[in-house]
């Protein structure tokens, strides 16, 4: 028993370092093209499924809503409005449960900044679980609207799912913290 689980640990943790390491490789790939940040955001995000999650795998759509009441608009140009606060969402469907993180999928960010103005992104998305948190990266390029051709990374951390939900009647919404950045 004790081997069996210290194989499940090892294979969990190569698992989570194969999925950082990616995450890792795709941001400082994206972060060498400009070294500056325009601007970088903290806030909250709360993800919402449907179906709840439980033990098992199965289709699942997830919301996700980001509020970034506190930007610091770091960029000089001039082209760019002063912007001071954000809010963004995901809308996608994939394989979740409780147990294992769902795999990459590439959804389309719509940030709306504080000025009204908006910017799009398709972005790569990365879920991995550890230490019972589960982190989501996502990084992609501003394809449309303000910052138009910018790199847009953003790393959101939830706490550990309600085990007993997972076990009974499902997980319904997790809340965490946030951070975004527009390079």
């Amino acid at each position: 028993m004790r081997r069996r689980l210290t194989v499940m640990a090892v294979a969990f943790v190569t698992a989570c370092i194969t999925a950082l390491a990616a995450t890792t490789s795709a941001a400082a790939t994206a972060f060498e093209q400009d070294d500056l940040a325009l601007v970088v955001c903290t806030g909250t995000a709360d993800q919402n499924y449907s179906p709840p999650l439980t033990t098992t795998n199965r289709t699942t759509h997830i919301t996700s809503t980001h509020d970034y009441p506190s930007c610091l608009d770091v960029q000089l140009d001039p082209q760019y409005p002063t912007v001071t606060s954000a809010s963004t969402g995901l809308d996608y469907t994939t394989e979740a449960n409780c147990l294992v993180a769902p795999p990459i999928t590439y959804p389309t960010l719509d940030l709306i900044w504080s000025n009204g103005q908006h910017s799009y992104a398709a972005v790569t998305t990365v879920v991995t679980r550890s230490t019972g948190s589960t982190i989501v990266t996502s990084i992609g390029t501003i394809g449309s609207g303000l910052f138009a051709g910018h790199i847009v990374h953003e790393v959101v951390v939830y706490p550990s799912l309600d085990v007993l939900g997972c076990l009974t009647t499902g997980v319904t919404d997790v809340s965490g913290i946030t951070t975004l950045e527009v390079v």
